[in-house]
């Protein structure tokens, strides 16, 4: 399927957080704010991958997507934490609650 035809087939939820997300960078980059650039390129980079692969551009796939990235860097805490590398643990920490308030502003209709 065509890139530019795959973007029709997003739900405007989806549409409007990408937009957000991009807004968001800029100002990480002009704010220099590394921690949170890095964490929002992590994040469009995992939709762009999903978009390439086919996967649905729905509110419920995004939420799932980004509850996936939170389980990712909770258990990747937790590792450091065995391994007394408080210092990346911290950075993980940080990366998840970034990603939640994210997570927390998409909101998901019941069918």
């Amino acid at each position: 399927m065509f890139a530019s035809l795959r973007r029709f087939q997003a739900t405007p939820g989806y549409t409007q957080f990408l937009q957000t997300l991009k807004v968001d960078l800029k100002q990480a980059m002009i704010a220099k704010n590394g921690p949170e650039k890095n964490t929002i390129k992590a994040i469009m980079a995992t939709l762009k991958n999903r978009e390439i692969e086919g996967a649905k551009q729905t509110d419920a796939s995004l939420k799932k997507i980004l509850g996936k990235m939170i389980k990712q860097r909770k258990e990747s805490e937790q590792l450091y934490r065995k391994q007394n590398r408080a210092d990346l643990a911290d950075i993980e920490l940080k990366e998840s609650a970034f990603i939640q308030k994210y997570s927390d502003s998409i909101e998901v209709e019941a069918k």
